[in-house]
């Protein structure tokens, strides 16, 4: 049974009310550059699916995008659930770790990493 959460509201009266409690993280696709793949280019756009289907995720502070361990200033789209950062200088020839981190409404948490070659 899938389950949400419901936060800060005022119910009044007698009514039925149904809580549900998101028990489930949110989902993470990295999408560029894809897992183990060896690129050329030395200034690629690092891009991420990032959503979540109950309690959603609330705004760019919710998720994290970090290269080779140090964190990005990555750019949320909620419309089109993707995070990109776009490379502004060349990376050194060899593996790179992209990780993507995100946090639902309800504090529900999903972490993402893979690695890709620069040639």
């Amino acid at each position: 049974q899938r389950q949400m959460c419901i936060r800060d509201r005022n119910i009044s009266g007698l009514s039925t009310v149904t809580v549900i409690r998101d028990v489930d993280p949110p989902l993470i696709e990295i999408l560029k550059p894809r897992s183990n793949q060896y690129l050329t280019e030395t200034m690629p756009a690092l891009v991420a699916k990032v959503w979540d289907e109950l309690s959603g995720i609330a705004n760019e502070k919710s998720i994290s995008m970090k290269l080779d361990n140090v964190a990005l200033i990555a750019e949320y789209d909620p419309e089109m659930r993707t995070v990109t950062y776009q490379c502004d200088q060349d990376l050194t020839h060899g593996w790179h770790v992209i990780e993507v981190t995100a946090v639902d409404n309800c504090g529900n948490r999903t972490q993402r990493s893979h690695r890709f070659f620069i040639n």
